[in-house]
């Protein structure tokens, strides 16, 4: 079996078990907004989970909602067993729709009903009611979203001025030009009023009959279709990466979410980067545009995702890629734990991690050495935390006492971990690995550490001739070398 060298993936959604083996530890997040979901009964709502960019909100989401897809509760509201062969003991209806992948589009409002009408066709494909339900929808989204006037305008403006744009006298044959346009515009504002309020209608009554709320209703309204089997209510429609799309996308796209989807037995959740999506709302309406109080107006609820486990995303990354296969036991182990434990400190998120561990993959299938896995550890997250004091460090303006002086005085929780007994041999072999070693007379003095330990300065000697035998001079630099060849790769 050979390591897999591909990009980082997102993580496999298991329609079975969506969350895994809960690496991340989102599971418990997930049950417990599932809980706060059902009891929000059947009122229209708009939920937001905010995270910053690579702190896993879209992985999140996918298991979320597969875990909505399979839930099948009891009139107690205990969870029960689900029949996997039978697709309609499915608890929610959930749809997907990736803002990011979509703003191709002019107006959002076809494309997530064009996804609500895909979601539907996998349980209802040969059921004519649903069928006719959301041809309605599409008809009215269109309606809604269609642009007659500027074409219209357009028409009138090469009638009336030809290629000339200046110095034109209007007479009264042009001025009654006009006056139809704004005819056609009145008109439309009908049109579109009247097409905005038959597709509220139609969307609420699609979603009371599909819910379990519609079904158990002894006689439906007329024109309501009884459902052959039914999803419980809400609906739950995913929007995922709007922070990321063109931003008069996002904009629109909260807009007709507000106008339009606004009825009962329908929930939708935002996944977003609230500072980026307030950005795209400055974008569109003014740097002075009060972004948090409009973004208000749309979001009814906001989650902030909470920071993931780096340990066990890196451990997970680690199994991903096969990297036990590239290396021995021991110097994997050191090389996994300090680069865990000094990318935590420098606060990197899943998406800076995930493109280190494509790199590492690159580096170790080098074969280095048992001393270079060590300096591997820390020399990656050094570089993409703190990439001056790499250059510096690399270059030789740098020692490396001076280096964890610097580290130790911007991160204190690094003191700890250099005093522990990986950190003090991580730290031996950097210092035997310069070209230049320094003059143990000094290092009480110059590493302020020795502040914390009085025989600190003691105990970084005696690791640096325990490894003086296996580490070589300019071994620092050679490792460079190994780091360097791994960014030539994209």
């Amino acid at each position: 079996m050979t390591a897999d060298l591909r990009r980082p993936p997102e993580m496999v959604v298991s329609a079975d078990n969506p969350w895994g083996t809960n690496e991340m530890g989102r599971k418990e997040i997930g049950l417990r907004l599932t809980n706060w979901l059902r009891s929000t009964g059947n009122n229209p709502f708009v939920f937001s989970i905010n995270g910053a960019f690579g702190s896993g909100k879209s992985t999140f989401v996918n298991m979320w909602r597969a875990d909505l897809q399979r839930k099948k509760y009891d009139r107690a509201g205990q969870l029960s067993p689900v029949d996997e062969a039978d697709k309609n003991t499915t608890r929610h209806l959930t749809v997907y729709f990736n803002a990011w992948e979509n703003d191709h589009a002019e107006d959002p409002l076809l494309a997530i009903i064009s996804e609500i009408k895909s979601r539907m066709d996998e349980f209802y494909s040969d059921y004519r009611p649903y069928q006719d339900q959301m041809d309605q929808l599409q008809e009215q989204a269109w309606k809604i979203g269609r642009q007659v006037v500027p074409a219209i305008v357009r028409t009138v403006m090469r009638s009336v001025l030809g290629n000339e744009w200046s110095g034109m006298k209007f007479d009264k044959e042009d001025i009654a030009d006009w006056s139809k346009v704004a005819g056609e515009m009145a008109k439309e504002y009908l049109e579109k009023k009247k097409a905005m309020e038959k597709f509220k209608t139609q969307l609420q009554n699609f979603a009371r009959d599909i819910t379990a709320s519609g079904s158990k209703q002894t006689a439906l309204p007329a024109g309501h279709a009884p459902t052959p089997a039914s999803f419980d209510a809400p609906i739950v429609i995913f929007i995922d990466e709007l922070d990321r799309c063109r931003p008069d996308f996002a904009v629109r796209t909260l807009e007709r979410i507000k106008h339009l989807f606004a009825v009962e037995g329908v929930v939708f959740v935002l996944s977003q980067n609230r500072e980026q999506l307030a950005a795209a709302v400055k974008s569109m309406y003014g740097q002075e545009m009060d972004a948090e109080g409009y973004l208000r107006r749309f979001i009814d609820l906001e989650f902030n995702m909470p920071a993931p486990s780096l340990e066990k995303y890196c451990n997970h990354l680690w199994e991903h890629f096969g990297m036990q296969q590239l290396t021995d036991a021991n110097p994997s182990r050191a090389l996994l734990k300090i680069f865990t434990r000094m990318a935590d400190s420098f606060q990197f998120d899943l998406r800076r991690t995930g493109q280190c561990f494509t790199e590492l993959r690159i580096i170790l299938s080098q074969r280095p050495d048992e001393v270079t896995h060590v300096l591997i550890g820390f020399l990656l997250a050094l570089k993409w935390g703190r990439p001056a004091l790499y250059r510096n460090l690399v270059a030789g303006n740098l020692d490396v006492l001076e280096l964890v002086n610097k580290l130790c005085a911007d991160i204190g929780s690094l003191h700890p971990f250099f005093q522990t007994h990986i950190g003090t041999n991580m730290l031996a072999c950097l210092i035997y690995s310069q070209t230049n070693i320094p003059d143990w007379s000094v290092i009480n003095v110059n590493l302020n550490l020795a502040k914390y330990d009085t025989d600190y300065a003691g105990s970084i000697k005696a690791a640096c001739q325990a490894v003086a035998h296996l580490v070589d001079r300019g071994q620092l630099q050679t490792t460079a070398k190994m780091l360097e060849f791994s960014e030539r790769f994209s």
